[in-house]
């Protein structure tokens, strides 16, 4: 599969949304019960993920002009790693681990 992986932008807040949602909805409920997948989807509003943008660096992979994973970084530590649901086992966590993988060690020198 062909990705590109570039910075999240203010554009992506809707689509991010949807795709966290829908990844916690039928992957992370496999681990979780329903009431607590509802209040994680609460914390994945295209307004939350705007704040959080403003305090962290944000990543998405795209491939076909779709957003089909996220990723954040704060210094050294990585937080909401989320792949569309249909887009599993196609190397592209693998991917951008690696990409963010650089740009922490980047920011760290």
């Amino acid at each position: 599969m062909n990705i590109t992986i570039r910075q999240y932008q203010s554009s992506d807040e809707t689509a991010l949304s949807t795709l966290i949602q829908a990844a916690l909805r039928q992957v992370n409920s496999k681990d979780y019960a329903p009431a607590i997948i509802e209040k994680m989807c609460e914390k994945f509003t295209p307004d939350r993920i705007k704040e959080f943008s403003m305090q962290r660096k944000m990543f998405v992979a795209v491939s076909a002009g779709r957003i089909v994973d996220t990723i954040s970084l704060v210094k050294d530590t990585i937080f909401t790693v989320f792949v569309d649901p249909t887009r599993h086992h196609q190397g592209i966590v693998t991917q951008l681990m690696k990409y963010i993988e650089g740009v922490a060690k980047q920011d760290v020198h």
